[in-house]
């Protein structure tokens, strides 16, 4: 996670100098998620305001480097059995990102990293922040917590306190799956009950409140997509029905509509889904082996095409919904996205945009593809200059960053985007500024519809780490309508998607 985005919040007791402590975490440009009963302890002083201190900006806020918020700085509580609440709080301008809400579930073994300002760590009269980890326990349906270990707790279940409200995250991540809780009793500390942000976004007030798209609209638009998609081969809807097991008492697979097959996919978790049409697709695939035809070649391709417009449909909405509400505001410059493959984060990017992905071909069976609108595209064929150049980018965003870097590899990132936005006859007779005037002006008209992105994967050298993101920001100024999403170097992540969209990836075409 990003400790650097972490909060401190105060709320005065009726007891004079004394107050209730949690920690809270942007999850939009005003917005601090925390705990309910952090903002609402039983003893809580209505004539006094919360206050909120940015921990990485302490001469931000204007009383000491605190804000005091106003009588109407809760927007929103979950008014049932949830504890979470947001805050409208002003943010430091050096403040870029924020976490970002998802509704993936834990899972049992799942890593989690968190920090936050418990008593434990009051050093001299001063609070800092404290690091946590450990794994997840996966949950039901119905209760309002999921359960955490905790790799090193305070040494006493009271030095606790001021935690309640930390974000639980993905391990090397800004994306939250839940909120802290409590500590429950007779664990010595070791264990932490979170609430899970997937039953937040199912609260419509909540949705709306950090700008999170209405889903069923969106559902709908992929929804009428995918039966036009189904509808042209009868032998693609049987082959899913068959495969994933789609039938009722009344109609044998075989008679399955696209309807139902749409509304089955849709309505499935992203790998089911995916396996599903894996599933049909290897079917028909064996089918061909014994006698090529046109009816089975079209129902190749149709499963081809529906698994494009399924992925971006079930990724996690709330990354992309995230993306999409700030993908382009200057003032949120880069997102950190849980994607280790650019072929995720194209799944990610067509979610973004409301279309099915669009792949380069693949290279080879062991290939995962990147997306078309990615920049810079790979280069397809030959070692010409735009090819070197574009190799050269790649390298250097997500392969190979050494300080020092970024002065050489600006000039090649303006020099690619006017080459493929402006003028494709390679003239750079203009100055800099104009040029990167001109391009930018291009890039946003042909980004009105589908959006055109940038990945970089952040090294592990902190003075080369710093100095990318810096040089990021500054790309980000003078091209807004450039998405730029940074991947994870975590293996764990890789580890889960070689397993849960490798199957996605061998129903691409490759290349002939």
């Amino acid at each position: 996670m990003d400790r650097s985005l972490l909060v401190r919040i105060f709320v005065p007791t009726r007891e004079e100098g004394v107050g209730n402590t949690g920690t809270g975490y942007p999850v939009g440009r005003d917005l601090i998620l925390t705990a309910r009963h952090v903002v609402e302890p039983p003893d809580r002083d209505p004539k006094s305001p919360i206050q909120i201190l940015w921990y990485d900006y302490p001469d931000a806020g204007p009383d000491n480097g605190w804000y005091r918020l106003t009588d109407d700085c809760i927007v929103w509580k979950h008014q049932g059995d949830l504890d979470a609440a947001l805050l409208r709080c002003p943010r430091p301008p050096e403040v870029r990102n924020f976490g970002l809400v998802s509704r993936e579930r834990p899972h049992d073994g799942m890593k989690w990293s968190s920090a936050g300002f418990p008593a434990a760590s009051l050093i001299d009269k001063v609070t800092h922040h404290a690091s946590f980890g450990g794994k997840m326990f996966g949950m039901a349906q119905t209760p309002s917590h999921f359960e955490l270990d905790v790799r090193v707790p305070p040494a006493i279940e009271e030095d606790w306190r001021g935690a309640s409200g930390m974000p639980i995250c993905h391990e090397n991540s800004r994306v939250i799956l839940g909120v802290a809780k409590e500590v429950p009793r007779k664990f010595d500390g070791h264990r932490i009950h979170a609430t899970p942000t997937w039953k937040l976004l199912d609260d419509p007030n909540f949705r709306k409140a950090i700008g999170y798209d209405e889903q069923q609209a969106r559902l709908d638009q992929f929804r009428r997509r995918l039966v036009q998609t189904l509808k042209s081969s009868p032998r693609a809807i049987a082959a899913i029905a068959d495969q994933s097991g789609l039938a009722d008492d009344q109609a044998a697979p075989t008679n399955a509509t696209e309807e139902a097959v749409a509304a089955q996919l849709l309505g499935c978790h992203l790998a089911d889904a995916v396996a599903g049409i894996r599933k049909a697709y290897d079917f028909i695939e064996d089918e061909r082996k014994y006698g090529e035809s046109a009816e089975l070649k079209d129902a190749a391709e149709v499963l081809s095409r529906a698994v494009q417009l399924v992925a971006p449909c079930l990724y996690d909405d709330g990354v992309v919904a995230a993306i999409r509400a700030h993908g382009r505001d200057q003032d949120v410059t880069i997102f950190e996205v849980p994607c280790f493959f650019p072929t995720v984060a194209e799944i990610v990017m067509a979610g973004v945009d409301n279309r099915a992905t669009e792949f380069l071909p693949r290279e080879s069976e062991i290939h995962y593809p990147e997306g078309r609108r990615q920049l810079p595209a790979p280069p397809e064929t030959g070692i010409g200059e735009v090819a070197k150049q574009s190799e050269a980018i790649r390298e250097g965003l997500t392969r190979k960053f050494s300080p020092g870097g970024w002065r050489s590899l600006r000039p090649q990132i303006d020099d690619y985007v006017y080459r493929r936005f402006v003028d494709a006859g390679g003239a750079v007779d203009q100055q800099r500024e104009a040029r990167i005037r001109n391009s930018a002006i291009e890039l946003k008209n042909q980004s009105s519809r589908s959006s055109y992105y940038l990945l970089y994967r952040l090294p592990a050298d902190e003075q080369a780490r710093r100095e990318l993101e810096e040089g990021l920001r500054g790309l980000k100024g003078d091209y807004p309508s450039l998405i730029i999403l940074g991947l994870t170097g975590d293996p764990n992540v890789e580890t889960r998607e070689r397993s849960e969209f490798g199957p996605f990836s061998l129903m691409l075409p490759i290349r002939s």
